[in-house]
């Protein structure tokens, strides 16, 4: 419990780790002292190998849903508004701002990627953002919906302008 404390009161620890606790101790008393010193989840022995990877899939999927949370992001091309679900882009370093419509998955993905740029994404963690933990299929599909995004807010003939490849790894947004 004190290790949890310590954690979260500590500035230099990474934003927000996850914290799940495996203990011994599962009284309900204990698992509420356990949230309250700030565990995502507590999970108490004995516990099975499928419900450890279940929890820690629903912590991962919940985090990812809250990190491109802001309700405003805006950088020099972009104004992105999540309570509108609205993106502004300037194409051109004169140019106006536009209304882009997107689709609500390309949306998260930009919002998501906004909310941190330069941080390069792999594709699963893209895909379980805007698909859920339990997506089953190709990650390439990611490629897809990075293309037609691409293509809705760059300019011509610079379609890594803001979002970026970074080869056999994943993409970033860059808005310089």
């Amino acid at each position: 419990l004190e290790v949890c404390t310590r954690i979260r009161q500590n500035k230099s620890v990474r934003k927000d780790p996850y914290i799940i606790m495996l203990t011994a101790k599962g009284s309900e008393n204990d698992r509420i002292v356990g949230f309250s010193t700030g565990a995502d989840d507590y999970i108490p022995k004995p516990f099975s190998p499928q419900e450890l990877i279940a929890r820690v899939r629903a912590v991962l999927r919940r985090k990812l849903r809250h990190e491109g949370e802001q309700d405003t992001i805006e950088s020099p091309h972009f104004i992105i508004d999540s309570e509108k679900r609205q993106v502004r882009v300037r194409k051109t370093d004169e140019g106006e701002l536009e209304l882009v419509r997107l689709s609500p998955v390309e949306f998260n993905l930009l919002a998501l990627m906004a909310a941190r740029p330069k941080r390069v994404w792999s594709r699963s963690e893209l895909l379980d953002a805007v698909r859920g933990i339990d997506y089953v299929g190709d990650e390439r599909t990611i490629d897809t919906y990075i293309g037609r995004l691409r293509g809705k807010i760059s300019p011509p003939n610079q379609r890594d302008r803001f979002i970026r490849t970074h080869t056999s790894i994943g993409y970033s947004f860059e808005d310089d």
